[in-house]
C-alpha cells in the first residue's frame, strides 16, 4: 500500500509540474521559479515550423562553458547561465521514458549528462551533473569531463 501511494503522488507531483510550463518559440516558461529554459541543447537550434532542435549537440567542459554563455546572451539576449542542481531537478518528468524530460517542451533532448553550474561542496573539485537517462542527480563531475548543457536565465 505505501509505494502505491507514493507512486500515485509521483505521478500526481509530475502532472501538476507539467502545469507550470509554457512553450514559446525558443524558450519555456517555468512559472514557478520565474525560469526562462532554452528549449535545445548547446549546438542545436530550434526549428519552430517542426517544433524541433535541429543540429548537433555539443559536450563541452566547464571550462568552454563561459565562452558559449557569452554568445548565447549576445544572440538571444538576457543573462543565460547553467541552471542549479535543483533547476535542473525541477525539469525531470519521472514518468517519462528516457530521456527523462517532456519531449514536447524540450525537443530531441539527449538520454546523458547535463551540466549542472553548482559545485558539489561535499567534493569541492566536482560539479553536479543531472542524468536526462535515468533522472538522477551526480555530484562527481569533473571540469575537465565533457557534459552536455541547457541554458536557463532569470525572469526580471
Amino acid at each position: 500500500m505505501h509505494k502505491t501511494l507514493l507512486a500515485a503522488f509521483f505521478v500526481a507531483l509530475a502532472t501538476i509540474s507539467n502545469a507550470e510550463f509554457i512553450a514559446r518559440n525558443n524558450t519555456v516558461l517555468d512559472t514557478d521559479r520565474n525560469l526562462i529554459w532554452y528549449r535545445c541543447t548547446i549546438g542545436m537550434r530550434f526549428e519552430p515550423v517542426k517544433q524541433i532542435c535541429n543540429g548537433s549537440p555539443k559536450a563541452l567542459t566547464q571550462t568552454q562553458i563561459p565562452a558559449v554563455i557569452e554568445q548565447a546572451n549576445k544572440q538571444l539576449g538576457g543573462s543565460w547561465r547553467l541552471p542549479s542542481k535543483n533547476e535542473l531537478r525541477s525539469i525531470v518528468c519521472k514518468k517519462c521514458d528516457a530521456p527523462k524530460i517532456d519531449a514536447e517542451l524540450f525537443p530531441n533532448f539527449l538520454s546523458d549528462r547535463y551540466w549542472s553550474g553548482q559545485k558539489n561542496w561535499m567534493s569541492r573539485k566536482n560539479y553536479w551533473s543531472m542524468n536526462f537517462y535515468t533522472g538522477w542527480l551526480h555530484g562527481m563531475a569533473f571540469p575537465d569531463q565533457e557534459l552536455y548543457v541547457v541554458l536557463v536565465r532569470d525572469i526580471r
